[in-house]
C-alpha cells in the first residue's frame, strides 16, 4: 500500500476489500519531536467507500501520552527443531521483544552464522524489518520496535555436508537502537550440535464438525508435521475410510491473498474405504513453520439407513517412500483415528477439550474447548460447566460465541459456567478456554481430573456425548517399550532388541531427581545371553557402546536423570542358544525405574515394564513306531509316524531307520539304502504328521528277541534334526501248525 502524503494527512488507496472477510491491518510509523517532553498525541483515521449502508464505524482515534524514553531491548534465539544434519537446511528462531513503556529508535539485529553455515532465506512475523547485508553475518534493521511488544524472525541456514556430527555450533545475536540506556541483555549466544539425519512424521486425526446422523456429511481434521532434521520426501497420507461411509471432498489450508485459505486439494487416489494424498516433500520448518505442518479437512457422507449407535471409526497413516535419510524414527505418531457414533436426527450436543501446561513456576493449565451440534435441528442456547481439577483455581477463561453469554466461577464447586444466548445451528461447532491456576505446593504422582458438560435448552436425542473427561498429571511418567524384529527366531540366531525409555510427563519441572538416576533392568530368559549394546544418542569415549551392570540373568543400564519429553533408546543384541528346540519360548522383560522412588512419585506405573515373549520359529519333530507280525518266518509290517509340535512346516525331512538285525527286507514307501529304509516327507507346522512304512521277514527262529531302536529324523529344509524314536522290541513267536484227522466211526452189532 502506497501512502501519499500531504502535511499531516496521509492517504491510501486500498485495494478491494471481500465481503465478509477478515480484519486486514497495516503498520504506521511516526517519529515524535524530541523537542516534546509532555503533553498528548491526538491521531484519527477514516475509511471510505461508496455504498456503505453503515457509515458509523468508519473512523477511530488514539490518545498517547508522551513520556520519557523508557526503551529495553533484548534478544535470544534458538533451534527451531532438533539439532540439524550436515548437508541439509536448518531454522533459527529469533525472538526480539521492547519491554520499555516507549517505541525505540532505528532497531539494528544483527545475527553471526556459526561457522560452515551459510543463509539461505528468512521471514520476518511483520513487514517492518528489511534485510540489510549477508555474509558471515546477517544484518536486519526496522525503523522502531513499540513498547512492550515482541515478535520473531525465522532464519533459515544451511548446514555444509563437511561438518561432522557432534560438531559444537555456535550463534551470537545481537540488537541495538540509539535510545537505549542498559544494553546487558542485547547479545545472545546460542550452542548446539550438529546431529545424524533422522526422520520423524507424524499424523492426527480429529473430528471437525457436521451432524452425526444417517444421510448427512461430517468433517476431519488431518494435521500432518514434519518433526525431523531433514526432509522427508515421498510423503503420502492415507485415510482408510470407515464402513457406512463415502469420500465427498478435500481441502487444504494454504497462505494466500495475506491470510490462510481453505483451497481445493484432491486426492492422488480413492477407491471405496481407501483415500491417499500425496504431500511430495516435506521439509524442515522454515518460515513461521509453513512447510514443516499443515492441515486437511476431509468431508465423508454417512450411508442413509446406518442404525444409531454405529460407532465410526475412521483411521490415518502417513509415510515417507521416497529417498528419506531413515525410517522414521518416531513410529507411534505415524497413525492416528477418529471415533464418531452415529445418533437419531434430531437436538444433539458434544463437547470435547485438550489441555496443555503454561508457565511455571507458579503453573497453569490452558485447556481448550470444542462443542459441536452433531443433531440436525439448531439448539436454541446452551450451558458449558467446566469442573476444573481438585488443586486449582479459576484464572480466566472464555466461550467464542454470539451474545449474551453470562459467566459464573463457581469457585465453591470448582466450576466455571458459560451459560451462551445465541443458538447453535446443526452442524456448527465453537470453541473456547479455560485458564487455571495450579497450587504451588501439589505433590508429584497427582491426577487432575477436568470434566466438562453441555446442555442444550431444549431435549435431546442422545446425551453420552455431553460429557468429556481429560486428565493431567504432575510428576515424572517413566515408560519402557520393549520391540523385538521379530516374534519368531532360528536356534542359535543373533538378535536386537530395541529398548525405548523416557519420560512422557508434560511439566517442566517433572523431571527426575538429578541428584539420583534411573535405571533400565533387562532380565534375559533362560537360553539367551548377552552379545552387546549400543545407545541412540550417548556421550562418552565408548559411544555408541554402553555396557550394562550384569547381576545374574539381570543387565542393568545407568541411563541418567530425565527431563520431562525426554527418551533415547538402547540397542540390546543377544543370542539364542542352538540347543533350543522349535515351539521354545523366551520370555524377556525390561523393567524402568527411579533410584529415588520416594521423591520421583509417578501418576502411573503401568508403563514401568514391558514384556517381549519369541518363539523358536522351527519344527519339533518327534518318530514313533508300531509293528505287526511277529511269527517265525513270516513278515513284520513296521509304520513310522513323524508329528511335527512346532510353528514351523518341515520341508524334506529325511526319516531314517535301520533295518534290525536278523530281518531280511521285504519293500517299503521309502527308499532301501542296503542297511536302512529312508523317506522325504513334508510335515506341517502345529501337529501335523507324515508316516512311512517298510515289511521284513522274521528268522525261524523262536524266541529271538527284535529290537528296532535306531530311527529318526536325520535332517530337514529348516535344519532341524529329531532324537531317535523309542526302541520297539518283540519277541519271534513259534509258528504252530495242526495236522487235523478224520475221525472214523464204527458200528458193531
Amino acid at each position: 500500500v502506497t501512502a501519499h502524503v500531504n502535511g499531516r494527512v496521509i492517504t491510501w488507496s486500498l485495494p478491494t476489500i471481500p465481503a465478509q472477510s477478515d480484519n486486514y491491518h497495516f503498520d504506521l510509523v511516526v517519529a515524535v519531536d524530541p523537542l516534546l517532553v509532555s503533553g498528548t498525541l491526538h491521531n484519527e483515521v477514516e475509511i471510505y467507500a461508496p455504498y456503505d449502508e453503515d457509515p458509523g464505524n468508519n473512523s477511530a482515534s488514539t490518545d498517547d501520552a508522551v513520556q520519557s524514553s523508557n526503551v529495553d531491548l533484548s534478544v535470544e534465539k534458538w533451534n527451531h527443531h532438533s539439532n540439524p544434519a550436515p548437508g541439509y537446511d536448518f531454522v533459527y528462531l529469533l525472538r526480539y521483544r521492547n519491554d520499555g513503556s516507549t517505541g525505540s529508535g532505528i532497531v539494528t539485529l544483527t545475527d553471526t552464522l556459526p561457522l560452515s553455515a551459510t543463509y539461505v532465506s528468512w521471514f520476518p512475523q511483520d513487514p517492518l524489518w528489511n534485510l540489510v547485508s549477508v555474509g558471515s553475518q546477517v544484518v536486519f534493521t526496522r525503523p522502531v520496535i513499540a513498547g512492550d511488544r515482541n515478535g520473531d524472525i525465522y532464519l533459515t541456514l544451511h548446514l555444509s555436508n563437511t561438518v561432522q556430527e557432534g560438531t559444537t555450533l555456535t550463534n551470537v545475536v545481537s540488537i541495538a537502537t540509539t535510545n537505549e540506556g542498559s544494553t546487558g541483555n542485547n547479545v545472545y549466544t546460542h550452542t548446539m550440535e550438529a546431529q545424524g539425519p533422522y526422520l520423524d512424521i507424524g499424523v492426527s486425526k480429529d473430528f471437525g464438525y457436521g451432524s452425526t446422523v444417517a444421510g448427512y456429511d461430517v468433517v476431519y481434521y488431518i494435521n500432518y508435521m514434519n518433526h525431523s532434521n531433514t526432509p522427508a520426501y515421498g510423503v503420502l497420507i492415507t485415510d482408510t475410510l470407515p464402513s457406512n461411509t463415502t469420500f465427498v471432498t478435500s481441502t487444504i489450508q494454504r497462505w494466500q491473498y495475506g491470510d490462510w485459505q481453505q483451497v481445493p486439494f484432491p486426492p492422488a487416489s480413492v477407491n471405496s474405504d481407501r483415500v491417499v494424498w500425496d504431500l511430495g516433500t516435506l521439509d524442515v520448518a522454515e518460515e513461521s513453520n509453513y512447510g514443516e505442518y499443515g492441515q486437511i479437512y476431509v468431508t465423508l457422507h454417512i450411508s442413509s439407513g446406518v442404525s444409531a449407535g454405529t460407532v465410526l471409526t475412521n483411521a490415518v497413516e502417513i509415510a515417507s517412500t521416497g529417498a528419506s535419510p531413515e525410517s522414521d524414527d518416531n513410529p507411534e505418531n505415524d497413525s492416528d483415528e477418529a471415533a464418531i457414533t452415529v445418533r437419531n436426527a434430531g437436538a444433539n450436543l458434544m463437547v470435547l477439550k485438550n489441555g496443555n501446561w503454561q508457565g511455571g513456576p507458579p503453573w497453569q493449565l490452558e485447556y481448550d474447548l470444542q462443542y459441536y451440534n452433531v443433531g440436525t435441528t439448531r439448539i436454541e442456547g446452551f450451558t458449558i460447566t467446566d469442573t476444573y481439577p481438585l488443586s486449582t483455581t479459576f484464572d480466566q477463561g472464555d466461550v467464542w460465541w454470539g451474545g449474551p453469554i453470562t459467566f459464573t466461577d463457581n469457585y465453591t464447586d470448582n466450576q466455571a459456567i458459560w451459560e451462551v444466548g445465541e443458538g447453535l445451528n446443526a452442524g456448527d461447532s465453537g470453541g473456547g478456554r479455560l485458564v487455571v491456576n495450579v497450587d504451588s505446593s501439589i505433590e508429584r504422582g497427582r491426577l487432575l481430573t477436568n470434566v466438562i458438560e453441555i446442555a442444550g435448552t431444549q431435549t435431546e436425542v442422545e446425551t453420552a456425548d455431553n460429557t468429556y473427561t481429560l486428565v493431567k498429571t504432575t510428576g515424572p511418567d517413566l515408560y519402557v517399550v520393549k520391540a523385538a524384529p521379530s516374534p519368531w527366531v532360528e536356534a542359535g540366531e543373533t538378535l536386537t532388541f530395541t529398548l525405548r525409555y523416557g519420560n512422557q510427563a508434560e511439566r517442566g519441572e517433572d523431571r527426575t531427581d538429578d541428584s539420583g538416576t534411573v535405571y533400565i533392568t533387562d532380565t534375559l530368559p533362560a537360553g539367551m545371553e548377552y552379545v552387546t549394546s549400543t545407545m541412540r544418542w550417548c556421550g562418552g569415549p565408548q559411544c555408541p557402546y554402553v555396557t550394562p551392570n550384569i547381576v545374574g540373568d539381570d543387565l542393568i543400564f545407568d541411563v541418567g536423570p530425565h527431563g520431562d519429553g525426554q527418551w533415547n533408546e538402547i540397542y540390546l543384541t543377544v543370542q539364542v542358544t542352538d540347543t533350543a528346540l522349535g515351539g521354545d519360548s523366551f520370555p524377556n522383560q525390561v523393567e524402568i525405574a527411579s533410584s529415588n522412588p520416594v521423591s520421583d512419585v509417578e501418576p502411573y506405573t503401568s508403563n514401568n515394564t514391558d514384556t517381549e515373549t519369541l518363539t523358536l520359529y522351527d519344527p519339533l519333530f518327534a518318530v514313533g513306531k508300531v509293528y505287526e507280525g511277529d511269527v517265525a518266518g513270516q513278515v513284520v509290517t513296521y509304520t513310522l509316524t513323524v508329528t511335527n509340535t512346532g510353528p514351523e512346516a518341515g520341508t524334506n525331512v529325511l526319516l531314517s531307520d535301520t533295518l534290525p538285525a536278523n530281518l531280511t527286507y521285504g519293500g517299503s514307501d521309502g527308499v532301501w539304502t542296503g542297511t536302512a529304509i529312508t523317506w522325504s516327507l513334508s510335515v506341517a507346522a502345529s501337529g501335523g504328521t507324515a508316516t512311512g512304512w517298510f515289511t521284513a521277514t522274521l528268522p525261524i527262529t523262536d524266541g529271538l528277541t527284535i529290537t528296532n531302536d535306531t530311527y529318526y529324523v536325520v535332517s530337514s529344509d529348516q535344519g532341524v534334526s529329531s532324537p531317535m524314536g523309542a526302541a520297539v522290541s518283540f519277541e519271534v513267536q513259534p509258528d504252530k501248525k495242526y495236522v487235523y484227522l478224520p475221525l472214523v466211526m464204527r458200528n458193531y452189532p
